[in-house]
């Protein structure tokens, strides 16, 4: 189940891809966005497009089978579709830059890519995880545990993008705070380990 959510975040790539390209055309078409820059909307709308299929795929693959009977099970659900994602995404990014020969460039920022982009994939994912999680707990507000959730993750992806898409904050700063994010989910995760399963 684990392997068969990691395929389904790789495959919705396309369907990102095809999504971010409308969704740029109508907002340059629109002049919600310069041609050549990305605003603030834009980044947070881009962001949210990706969060939505990752969550699509982790819902599609396992969050509707009878392996999701523990809260855990949808951090590692959503955690595992965003890996899967990531990892094509990365392909995709090293593959481009192979084949216009600029092996070094491509190795050092590929190197970023893992540090930054894959992680800030893992994290603001395992938030919306984290919010389902939570729903074990309370049943009657599983939607609102959903759509803030997937507020939450949207919110730490794009500020991600919108800082390094800027140069603001300086990119180690960004990277700090994304591993700090890191470490206080893993915390939560451990926590809610330890909760005892809610009885059906």
């Amino acid at each position: 189940m684990i392997f068969k959510t990691f395929v389904y975040g790789a495959a919705v790539i396309p369907f990102v891809f095809f999504a971010e390209y409308y969704v740029l055309k109508l907002f340059v078409k629109f002049n919600l966005s310069p041609a050549a820059a990305y605003s603030p909307l834009l980044i947070f709308t881009l962001a949210g497009i990706e969060e939505y299929f990752k969550y699509s795929a982790a819902k599609t693959a396992a969050l509707k089978s009878k392996y999701f009977d523990e809260p855990v099970d949808a951090l590692i659900y959503l955690v595992t579709a965003a890996l899967g994602f990531a990892a094509l995404e990365n392909a995709i990014y090293v593959f481009d830059g192979f084949t216009q020969k600029e092996f070094l460039p491509t190795l050092l920022s590929g190197n970023f890519r893992f540090l930054g982009a894959s992680l800030v994939h893992v994290v603001s994912s395992a938030a919306l995880g984290t919010s389902i999680a939570f729903s074990f707990f309370h049943k009657k507000h599983t939607k609102i545990n959903i759509f803030l959730g997937f507020c939450t993750a949207a919110l730490l992806h794009g500020l991600y993008n919108y800082f390094i898409l800027k140069n603001s904050g300086g990119i180690f700063t960004v990277f700090l705070a994304v591993w700090v994010f890191a470490a206080i989910i893993i915390y939560i995760f451990e926590k809610i380990k330890r909760m005892p399963k809610p009885a059906n």
